[in-house]
């Protein structure tokens, strides 16, 4: 069979595929089910004696692009995430309606014999109830399960007291993701270097506990082109750092806070003692996982790449990053993490960045960091150290380092997975499950 050569016909089909694609993108809302549906009819409309296969094949094509969209986009964009929350699905409804019915056809049937007339009423009332009940209780279930946007307030006062000889700004705020639910453990997540709180997006939608994924100052693509969010120190991020967790505690009271960081993000952590000690000095952290930290020199893989960056033309050093890769796999995680590295403020990025390797270009054993974690432990009851698939050689020296600071060789680990696999959210799932039990 061959294909209708309607241009017109098929350039109107593809572009309203691609108008409710981008529609979806900034609303965050659809299903690739439905776009693979929607795209196939549209398709079959287009070219009705083309070859079905091939047709679905394409509506496939459509339908995977819908969904990397949505994945991509997560909750960044400037969207009314809470109205979202309260906006309920269709299928929910029609699962409240159908649940229902059967409920009161049951009512009626079991009253059909004793009393005929009052069957009816009686189906009809049950039926009603029933179906606000169950849909009540699908809402309440989707608002518990939900991730929603917050953000701390920085007050002038606050930013002055930084005290990092620094320019200052004179105002700014700290975006984070919290997935509320009806737990006593509360999990403070921070990102690692040019990223932010959406990567741990998945993770927060299907954890059992209260968790917080934070964005550092500055990092939130929102933030990228307004002037107030200048680069700040490494100390100035440990602080407002050590002051969320404070603010956060004051949020919910009585729950054990714990700390996950990953890569740049877990160096925070590990040097939260020594940077932003007197903030924490009163507050007792409950667990510590790091997720691939700096250990030396040699760990700073791309922390050294982008401390050199040209903030004006990034484009060599970001390609240099990307034929690192030693694997397909790795290259696709580099290449996600350029993505969102590209669309930050790249003088802030590069700040951190140059930071960090001021804190580790002159260490080339592993003294430094198990000296970190000595420090850590005076705030916190339990740490642990989760090292990538390139990192298996450090471990032994880790534990042997650590045996002779009174540290247990149980504090580290090693995983198969990469360095981006980390944050996989079944994997993450896992080891703070493991953490916290």
């Amino acid at each position: 069979m061959r294909l209708r050569t309607d241009a017109q016909t098929v350039d109107s089909a593809l572009e309203l595929v691609a108008e409710v694609k981008r529609m979806t993108s900034e609303r965050h809302s659809g299903s690739p089910g439905s776009f693979r549906r929607l795209s196939r009819d549209l398709l079959r409309r287009a070219y009705p004696d083309g070859d079905r296969e091939h047709l679905d094949s394409q509506a496939r094509v459509v339908a995977g692009e819908v969904k990397h969209a949505l994945r991509s986009d997560g909750l960044a964009g400037r969207t009314d995430a809470h109205a979202a929350d309260r906006r309920l699905p269709g299928r929910f409804a029609f699962i409240a309606g159908a649940l229902g019915v059967l409920l009161g056809a049951a009512a009626g049937w079991l009253m059909a014999a004793p009393a005929s007339g009052v069957a009816p009423v009686a189906a009809a009332a049950v039926t009603g109830l029933s179906s606000l009940g169950i849909y009540w209780a699908l809402l309440r279930r989707k608002q518990l399960t939900g991730v929603t946007e917050g953000v701390i307030q920085l007050s002038p006062d606050t930013l002055r007291m930084l005290g990092t000889g620094e320019h200052t700004p004179g105002h700014g705020v700290l975006h984070y993701l919290e997935a509320k639910r009806e737990s006593d453990e509360l999990v403070v997540l921070v990102h690692g270097l040019g990223l932010d709180a959406t990567d741990f997006r998945a993770y927060l939608a299907e954890t059992q506990y209260n968790a917080v994924a934070l964005t550092l100052y500055g990092f939130n693509p929102d933030d990228k082109d307004d002037e107030e969010y200048s680069p700040i120190s490494l100390e100035s991020h440990a602080q407002l750092f050590a002051r969320a967790i404070r603010h956060l505690q004051a949020q919910h009271p009585g729950k054990r806070i714990s700390l996950v960081g990953f890569s740049v993000g877990a160096d925070i952590i590990l040097m939260l003692s020594k940077l932003a000690g007197d903030v924490l000095r009163d507050l007792q952290i409950h667990r510590v996982l790091l997720l691939d930290p700096n250990i030396n020199r040699d760990t700073m893989v791309i922390s050294k790449r982008i401390a050199d960056v040209d903030v004006d033309q990034p484009l060599q050093q970001f390609k240099d990053l990307l034929t690192s890769a030693t694997s397909i796999e790795e290259l696709r995680y580099l290449c996600s993490y350029v993505f969102k590295a590209a669309n930050k403020d790249m003088d802030q990025v590069r700040r951190h960045a140059q930071d960090i390797r001021k804190v580790w270009e002159d260490q080339d054993g592993v003294e430094q960091f198990v000296e970190y974690l000595t420090q850590l432990t005076k705030i916190c009851s339990g740490i642990f150290v989760l090292l990538s698939l390139g990192e298996k050689d450090l471990l032994m020296e880790l534990r042997d380092k650590a045996f002779d600071f009174g540290l247990s060789p149980n504090n580290f680990g090693w995983s198969r997975s990469g360095h981006f696999e980390l944050l996989d959210p079944s994997f993450l799932r896992q080891q703070i499950d493991y953490l916290l039990q």
